[in-house]
């Protein structure tokens, strides 16, 4: 619950059920802020859309359910850094929750969004080759989340949630599907050496 000049401003909530869900509306009515939230939440670097009606929020919510009956609640706040992990629905938020990163950088094997999140959800860690010259990087929730959420644009442009818009993440969307649909991941895959090392 948050506050504009004194007076009580009541939670925005969304609701999506098990399976596949469809957003619809007019324009203008937050279609695209939802989808810029769930970005947001899973690993993005910054809130891409700023709106007047989400300035007097502090924090952005989601709660997820497993097929097990648990329940697992992420919290970020919308000026940016860390998120806070509950064990518990929002509802039954009581403390500060235990802190992780957005997303990994460089080396680190610091928990985050991914770490937390697959293992929540069943799906288990996997390689997944990133180019032609088979060096591999973790499968994260930032390759999987465009094949989860197609956006509309994506849809006029007639353009595959696999391979999205194209460009240097290519073969490591293509190889994430091909985990979905195996099982396998790149784990096994060696890296060519470098030229230079092949000259010397």
């Amino acid at each position: 619950m948050c506050c504009r000049a004194g007076v009580p401003l009541p939670d925005a909530e969304v609701e999506f059920v098990p399976s596949g869900n469809i957003l619809a509306g007019a324009s203008d009515t937050g279609k695209s802020l939802l989808l810029h939230c769930l970005d947001y939440i899973l690993g993005s670097d910054r809130f891409r859309k700023r709106v007047p009606e989400i300035e007097p929020y502090a924090s952005l919510f989601v709660e997820f359910g497993n097929s097990q009956g648990a329940t697992l609640t992420l919290k970020r706040d919308l000026s940016g850094g860390d998120l806070a992990v509950y064990d518990s629905p929002i509802a039954g938020i009581s403390g500060a929750g235990r802190t992780i990163a957005a997303r990994r950088y460089g080396k680190s094997l610091s928990d985050d969004v991914t770490s937390v999140l697959f293992p929540f959800a069943g799906i288990p860690e996997a390689k997944l080759r990133k180019n032609n010259q088979g060096e591999v990087q973790r499968l994260t929730i930032r390759t999987f989340f465009p094949l989860t959420l197609v956006d509309e644009i994506s849809i006029i442009a007639e353009r595959s949630p696999v391979l999205g818009d194209g460009g240097f993440d290519d073969t490591a969307r293509k190889r994430m599907f091909s985990f979905m649909l195996t099982g396998k991941d790149d784990s096994g895959v060696i890296a060519a050496e470098k030229r230079e090392i092949v000259q010397a």
